[in-house]
């Protein structure tokens, strides 16, 4: 699924996986529970590989040759030729 209200870039040989979500458009709390809209672009580089119920959330830019684990949930940005995984995303290790 995915909620463009900011720009989606997707690079070459990029493989995504059944059922995952790339989301530009979130709600943003503070401490003191207020809440806000967030919207920031998503770009996604060369070679990257997201796995099957990933959550790609406003904001993150994802580095190439990339790899994120099935279900991760990705709110902050990626470096190159790294797997990530988990709820939120950490890196596990370089490839």
């Amino acid at each position: 699924m995915l909620n463009a209200s900011e720009q989606i870039t997707i690079g070459n040989k990029v493989r995504i996986s059944p059922y995952v979500v790339i989301m530009t458009t979130g709600l943003k709390t503070d401490e003191f529970g207020s809440r806000s809209h967030l919207s920031a672009p998503i770009t996604i580089e060369d070679g990257v590989w997201i796995g099957t119920g990933s959550i790609i959330l406003p904001g993150v830019n994802i580095g190439k040759d990339s790899i994120i684990a099935a279900n991760s949930v990705v709110n902050k940005d990626v470096p190159e030729k790294v797997l990530v995984a988990g709820s939120p995303a950490v890196v596990k290790k370089s490839l």
